[in-house]
């Protein structure tokens, strides 16, 4: 039957049919694909829901939908499910990767990053800064992240405000029209939770209050464009 073994996160579970699910899985080595899970298969509800780490056992199918024959579970994250703050900070992680990658697109890096920050969600004080870090980074692991301390245009040092549009940093003089503007408060915690690599240093980060919201307009602006 050419079955081959597939890990991957289960970002959003649709139903299909009577009993029947398609599975949108965030993979290793493959990217997004598709999983068409059959009601026979008798597959627990508990293992096709979202947040789910497994291994999947698929078999080639029509198009882009995977017949999907076993799944083997790696964890669950139920400590996510636990705290309200935890479970939207994984969704808009989720969201992110369902708007931002390709199918089919190799991603083992910001899989295993994908990873590592859901581990450190249950423990952490502040999710919501794991949550636009990992943001941050998903614009830099696809190229669209230039914001610095310097004018794009003029590489003049930024002063009061930096202007950022298009994942690229502005003086007043050269910003596009509908650039947003950044504080030196909101430019600094906004690049150190970009480049940080250290987890708990990023949970215990005390963030401006707008930050959160301003990066999230940026993220979906860059995909939008």
């Amino acid at each position: 039957m050419n079955e081959f073994k597939v890990e991957g996160l289960i970002l959003k579970m649709l139903p299909y049919g009577e009993g029947n699910h398609i599975l949108n899985v965030f993979s290793k080595e493959n990217g997004l694909i598709s999983l068409f899970v059959k009601k026979q298969k008798k597959i627990s509800h508990f293992l096709i829901s979202p947040l789910t780490h497994a291994e999947f056992v698929l078999r080639p199918g029509k198009g882009e939908l995977y017949p999907c024959e076993e799944i083997s579970p790696l964890s669950s994250f139920l400590k996510i499910r636990e705290k309200i703050e935890s479970f939207e900070a994984a969704f808009h992680i989720l969201n992110a990767l369902t708007l931002s990658q390709y199918p089919h697109k190799s991603g083992p890096y910001l899989y295993d990053l994908l990873i590592r920050y859901l581990h450190e969600i249950p423990s952490s004080p502040n999710a919501q800064n794991l949550a636009t870090s990992f943001l941050l980074k998903t614009l830099r692991h696809e190229g669209i992240f230039g914001l610095s301390e310097v004018c794009t245009t003029c590489q003049t040092l930024l002063g009061n405000t930096c202007y950022a549009y298009g994942g690229e940093s502005y003086c007043f003089d050269h910003s596009p029209s509908h650039a947003f503007a950044l504080s030196p408060e909101e430019l600094h915690s906004l690049l150190f939770l970009a480049f940080c690599r250290i987890l708990p240093d990023i949970s215990h980060h005390i963030a401006p209050l707008l930050l959160h919201k301003k990066v999230h307009d940026l993220f979906h602006l860059s995909f939008h464009a």
